[in-house]
């Protein structure tokens, strides 16, 4: 049961953080155990109009009904460039939080 629930885990992970990376959402770091992508918005940010992790949060929620978590809330280390996503939902949320993310960042 523990290698197949790892093995999930892991395919979410391979999935959606290049998912990420194709999108303008950069995470410099692949995460390796952890069930969260630390990204870097500033980009994104840029391309919807506003500044910030905490800004670009409220924005995927008003225009994309996603929620993220600004970067403000895990450290110093440029957090108004990040945010962070969970990888723990199901692969089809993960999917359609992609899609998603596509309409709204193209």
């Amino acid at each position: 049961e523990y290698e197949r629930r790892r093995a999930e885990f892991k395919a979410r992970r391979d999935y959606f953080i290049p998912e990420l990376n194709r999108l303008g959402l950069r995470v410099p770091v692949m995460p390796d155990g952890a069930f969260y992508a630390y990204a870097d918005c500033s980009q994104a940010a840029a391309r919807l109009g506003v500044s910030g992790s905490w800004d670009f949060a409220f924005e995927l929620m008003k225009r994309a009904h996603l929620a993220v978590t600004p970067g403000r809330d895990f450290g110093l280390a440029a957090p108004e460039k990040f945010v962070r996503f969970s990888t723990a939902s199901s692969m089809d949320h993960l999917q359609e939080a992609v899609a998603r993310l596509e309409s709204v960042l193209g």
